[in-house]
């Protein structure tokens, strides 16, 4: 659609009519004192709350990190070329897959 076609199509259109009475009751709903309730202010969070877990994670981490309860990452070889004519070593690793899954 370009801008003369929609010209057109505004051009064409029609102002609505307002519903008999809706500028009273807009009126009405606007003089009507309002009725929300706001909620009382919470107190800010104390800086225990959310430290405790992080250095709980922090040393749970350490803790499996240093007993050798993970499984090994090392196990993918990536690859150190740059060179543009080598391959990414995406095709390495699909076939150190395939030979882990047969």
């Amino acid at each position: 659609m370009q801008d003369d076609d929609l010209d057109k199509l505004l051009a064409s259109a029609s102002t609505p009519v307002p519903r008999l009475g809706f500028e009273q009751r807009l009126l009405h709903k606007i003089s009507v004192p309002n009725n929300v309730i706001a909620f009382p202010k919470r107190k800010a969070a104390s800086p225990w709350v959310i430290g405790l877990p992080l250095a709980a994670s922090l040393v749970v981490g350490l803790w499996l990190g240093v007993s050798n309860l993970l499984p090994a990452t090392d196990t993918i070889m990536v690859s150190q070329t740059t060179d543009d004519t080598t391959s990414s070593g995406f095709d390495d690793v699909v076939a150190l897959i395939e030979d882990n899954l047969s």
